[in-house]
């Protein structure tokens, strides 16, 4: 559009030297003011359009050769106020310098004010623009027609638009410039063919910061705000869920998608049926809006590391593509995204490594320090990492101990602070919008004054600095009142190490008593046991079995009692002194079971011979005994023939009876 400018300031007065003859007479008389007024009045016009429809479309974005275009212009505009047409007469002067070249002056100077507050915005990142001004040439208008002049309120009242657009944020005096917007343009006596395009992207704007508003009261728990705005004594609640009523096909695609991926814990659904939308193509394919969604279901919806590294990766191998510096500033503005998104994925994941942490964090602030970016995101997410880090190792440490150097932790962590304090300031000034789409994803089709309207903002809502404020000062107060005393305990280290010691002292001193009272008791045990216990002994062998099971089992109660005094380690230093001594034990005592089996042996076999040698006596006196016997009944009977008398001694029986029993009889 800037060159159908150029092209027609071109053809009509500088290609065409005489254009102004056919207003003059023979005697360099003016006679034709009104039909040079005409043809004033209708290249504003027409130049006013092509403005117009620059601004819309978002060629200052897309061109990338945008601003050699504006010094074109330029130049054309300067070498027609150079040219050699009658100037001199003063009529003419008036109309043509005071009104038209000063009014392409206008349009111009403007456009080219508005092009490089967002090609320095978008190029020179690390810059902060304190104000913008330019010459006053207002007065101008003053000197044009109504409808000119109505077209170049239309023109100014387009280019702050684009910029409430580019510089999206949640203050409140953002929303008054788009409600004072709206209201001028609807109290515009003169209706421009760009007035849907405009109010369609005034709603748009509008709704999306009614819908920041409400995400940020819910996410700082503030239910019972009230903040309200009067328009035209109407007064309207920001707690009120605003509407959208646009059949934009487009818009309405961003809104659904806007109010899901804000409230996203409520409509799950909407991201599972979509993402099996997407899942099948290939991410090569996939636009910066998509990829965006993606991004969001991987890291908050169905949370998967490894898939939403794949998208980083993707979105790095796409660097190429962009080889100005406008498209880099876009393309490095989503890969930071990405990024802090996959960082936070990976703090948020139990037990993550802390060189994976590490790294990754190195790997964001050489890219960040190489694109001139000093986003807050990974900074503020690093120091609540760095904050749960210490607030487990306090709670996971001993009591008393000295090992851990607590003011270290402390001095990095304040430092943190004031890093991300430095980035919040910063981010606030040039990080409204955090992702960006494509020049060609923005554009929203439109059938009504100009055919696509670039929206820069597209779908997304303006960084919560309220938000960001408050999350941040809660998270510093809670660090100082959790942590902060933790510093006293570190300047005591001296002190602790003292009790530490005096503690350890009485503790070992108990220890030795118990040992001690346990070495007496074993010792006690062991003689009143061994005196009791030997009176059922009568063998040596076995009274050393037994002195030495008994004395075994009074070890095994003293290393009972060491371990609860000195811990499982005792054993553990000692293993192989007390595994030599249990396999010396055993050995001894198989030794000493083999020689009492041998000792057993040969006692019974004394025995029996004992045994055997008695019953030979007695078998003997048996014999004896009945032989007596016998010559006594032969006496009897020779002498007393008819008396019978038999006496048997019951010794003799019993003793018979007692040798067939032992004889096993």
């Amino acid at each position: 559009m800037i060159d159908k400018i150029t092209l027609l300031i071109r053809q009509e007065f500088l290609d065409n030297v005489d254009w102004h003859l056919e207003y003059f007479d023979e005697n360099n008389v003016l006679i034709n003011k009104a039909e040079l007024e005409e043809k004033v009045n209708t290249t504003l016009l027409e130049v006013s359009k092509f403005y117009i429809e620059s601004i819309l479309s978002g060629e200052y974005i897309k061109e990338n050769d945008f601003e050699t275009r504006l010094l074109a212009n330029e130049e054309v505009i300067n070498i027609f106020l150079n040219s050699n047409s009658p100037f001199e007469n003063l009529q003419f002067y008036e109309i043509v310098f005071n009104k038209l070249v000063k009014s392409l002056q206008l349009f111009l100077t403007d456009y080219s004010n508005f092009f490089k507050i967002i090609d320095i915005h978008n190029t020179h990142p690390s810059l902060d623009i304190v104000f913008s001004s330019s010459k006053n040439t207002s007065r101008v208008l003053f000197d044009l027609n109504e409808e000119v002049q109505n077209s170049y309120f239309n023109f100014s009242r387009i280019l702050k638009l684009n910029q409430l657009d580019h510089f999206f944020d949640e203050s409140i005096g953002y929303f008054k410039n788009l409600v004072e917007l709206e209201g001028s343009i609807k109290n515009s006596k003169h209706a421009s063919p760009f007035d849907a395009a405009v109010m369609l992207k005034l709603s748009f704007l509008k709704y999306k910061w009614s819908i920041r508003q409400i995400t940020t009261l819910k996410a700082l728990k503030r239910t019972g705000s009230s903040k309200s705005y009067l328009v035209d004594n109407v007064l309207i609640s920001l707690q009120e869920a605003p509407t959208l009523s646009v059949g934009n096909s487009k818009i309405i695609d961003w809104k659904v998608y806007l109010d899901n991926h804000y409230d996203s814990e409520n409509l799950p659904s909407y991201f599972y049926r979509k993402y099996d939308e997407l899942k099948l193509l290939n991410l090569s394919e996939l636009t910066f809006y998509q990829l965006h969604f993606l991004i969001k279901y991987h890291k908050d919806i169905k949370s998967n590391y490894e898939n939403l590294s794949n998208i980083v990766k993707e979105i790095e191998s796409r660097e190429s593509r962009f080889t100005n510096e406008k498209e880099r500033f876009l393309f490095y503005k989503n890969l930071n995204y990405a990024l802090n998104n996959q960082f936070s994925l990976l703090v948020q994941i139990p037990n993550s490594k802390k060189e994976d942490v590490e790294v990754l964090r190195d790997k964001i602030i050489a890219f960040q320090s190489r694109t001139s970016n000093e986003n807050f995101f990974v900074e503020v997410k690093y120091l609540k990492y760095k904050i749960e880090t210490l607030e487990k190792l306090v709670n996971g440490r001993k009591a008393l101990d000295t090992e851990m150097d607590i003011r270290t932790y402390l001095e990095e962590i304040r430092s943190l602070f004031t890093k991300c304090e430095s980035k919040i300031n910063w981010s606030k000034n040039h990080h409204n919008l955090l992702y960006q789409l494509e020049h060609s994803e923005s554009l929203v089709p439109l059938n009504s004054g100009v055919n696509d309207v670039y929206f820069a903002s597209s779908f997304l809502l303006p960084l919560s600095t309220e938000q960001i404020d408050s999350e941040f000062q809660e998270l510093r107060t809670k660090f100082n009142n959790d942590f902060n005393h933790l510093e006293v305990l570190g300047a005591l280290t001296k002190e602790f190490t003292l009790i530490k010691d005096l503690k350890s002292n009485v503790e070992s001193s108990d220890k030795k008593s118990i040992e001690t009272i346990t070495i007496y008791t074993a010792v006690i045990s062991f003689i009143v046991g061994t005196v009791s216990g030997f009176s059922f002994v009568n063998t040596f062998y076995k009274a050393l079995i037994f002195l030495l099971i008994f004395s075994s089992a009074l070890s095994f109660f003293v290393l009972m009692v060491f371990i609860s005094t000195r811990g499982v380690d005792f054993i553990k230093r000692n293993k192989n002194y007390f595994f030599s001594a249990c396999g010396f034990l055993i050995f001894l005592l198989s030794i000493l079971c083999f020689f009492n089996y041998c000792e057993s042996e040969v006692s019974q076999k004394e025995m029996n011979a004992k045994y055997n040698k008695k019953i030979d006596s007695l078998n003997n006196i048996y014999d004896s005994k009945m032989n007596l016997l016998k010559e006594q009944l032969k006496h009897e009977i020779y002498r007393k023939p008819d008396t019978l008398t038999l006496k048997v001694s019951p010794n003799i029986s019993n003793a018979k009876s007692s040798v067939r029993s032992n004889k096993g009889v």
